[in-house]
């Protein structure tokens, strides 16, 4: 069976299954005061005492808000002797401003 190719960070994808949540209001709203933060900031501070992988949780829910327009998401362009990615920089999204 070959492998199944990653699909690419700057494509967003289809819309996941959502359900909000109030931390998820936090977060929006702690995004639309900083205009804009990293993946990790924002990992730490809403995943930070989570049980299990906190790291894993938040980039699953990040990227579920990105789908469903609520974040938007970029990436600085990295430097072409070093290796591996940036990490992602969201902002409020269209759909996360009302």
């Amino acid at each position: 069976m070959p492998a199944k190719k990653r699909s690419s960070p700057f494509v967003r994808p289809k819309p996941l299954p959502f359900r909000w949540t109030p931390r998820d209001a936090c977060l929006l709203t702690r995004v639309w005061e900083d205009k804009i933060l990293t993946s990790t900031q924002l990992s730490r501070k809403f995943y930070g005492s989570s049980k299990g992988s906190p790291r894993k949780r938040s980039s699953k829910r990040l990227r579920t808000l990105y789908s469903h327009h609520l974040l938007d998401r970029h990436f600085l362009p990295l430097v072409p002797s070093f290796h591996g990615r940036t990490d992602a920089l969201y902002t409020i999204g269209k759909r996360g401003v009302p």
